[in-house]
């Protein structure tokens, strides 16, 4: 054997037991595309969950690759990320608003697998793909997804703020205000729009940093109810172009991912 061929072939041995045996970490934020498609940009975040050895909450947002663009999401889906018996595996299930108010799955199906191709070692930044899992769980995403290593999003997964916000509908803007999150975690807005959104809401907090959306009402005995909701709801800050950022908070259906209420901070 040439000693050059010798020295290869040790090389790749030695990047695959070292890639084999290092703890990769998925949090934070990545920046992916549509497999055969750079016309859209994938944002990939994840946060890891307390109490749960190796899964994350992670968000999928879908948007157009233009670059003086502001965050307008075309498409958005929440999961819980688990590993598989493969260290180098993972599943993606969509999390959703269950019949209780509460956040979790009403599927145990995942709709994506990620599968790890490589590791930047300096980062410990992973290269990755998503694909569908061909399961019976039709939320949230199904195309293929590709991920390069090294790869940030602009876009980051904040906790929420309350404030003066804009209401995207009807292709108008309203304006209008989010209390801050009180003891029971708990925020209070209200919206006028002609849509599916009018009347007053109470926002809470389910899981760190995730939240729903729920409509309030008073029946005509005076009593105040509380509507199950259906909206899943994040705050994302998103980088611009000349280093400044701008907030939104978007809630959307989990079995309608392309059906987002986009509020941006305004103050």
């Amino acid at each position: 054997m040439k000693f050059k061929t010798l020295i290869g072939l040790l090389a790749i041995s030695m990047n695959i037991d070292a890639f084999a045996g290092t703890s990769i970490d998925l949090s934070g934020n990545h920046e992916g595309k549509v497999a055969n498609d750079k016309s859209y940009i994938i944002d990939f975040i994840l946060r890891k969950v307390e109490g749960r050895s190796g899964s994350y909450f992670g968000v999928l947002i879908k948007r157009e690759k233009e670059i003086f663009q502001s965050f307008n999401p075309l498409k958005i889906a929440l999961y819980m990320v688990d590993p598989l018996d493969s260290e180098n595996s993972y599943t993606l299930t969509p999390l959703v608003v269950t019949p209780d108010g509460s956040i979790g799955v009403n599927n145990a199906d995942p709709s994506l697998v990620l599968n790890i191709t490589g590791n930047t070692e300096a980062e410990k930044k992973p290269e990755f793909t998503l694909a569908s899992a061909n399961s019976s769980n039709r939320n949230g995403f199904q195309e293929s997804m590709i991920f390069e290593k090294g790869e940030k999003s602009d876009a980051e997964w904040i906790s929420m703020e309350g404030g003066k916000y804009e209401l995207d509908g009807d292709g108008s803007k309203t304006a209008t205000t989010v209390s801050n999150m009180d003891s029971n975690f708990e925020a209070t807005t209200s919206f006028m729009t002609k849509r599916d959104l009018n009347g007053d809401y109470i926002i809470q907090e389910k899981q760190p940093w995730i939240y729903v959306l729920k409509a309030r009402t008073v029946t005509s005995t005076g009593v105040e109810a509380e509507q199950n909701p259906k909206k899943v709801g994040i705050m994302i800050k998103y980088k611009k172009t000349f280093g400044t950022s701008d907030k939104y908070l978007l809630f959307v259906d989990a079995s309608f991912a392309n059906h987002i209420t986009r509020l941006e901070k305004k103050d």
